[in-house]
């Protein structure tokens, strides 16, 4: 959303790029919910 206001030229395949970044922000907080989960499970079983 910031970047509109960086780059003032609107291209047609904006919309695109958006969708790409929401995938890519939407895959890497999968990702780092899957390793938090992870390491809690590894710290249980360390610690019990």
């Amino acid at each position: 959303m910031m970047s509109e206001a960086a780059m003032p030229g609107h291209r047609p395949r904006h919309r695109q790029d958006f969708d790409l970044l929401y995938w890519v922000v939407a895959f890497s907080t999968a990702v780092a919910w899957v390793v938090l989960y992870a390491l809690c499970v590894a710290i249980l079983y360390h610690v019990f």
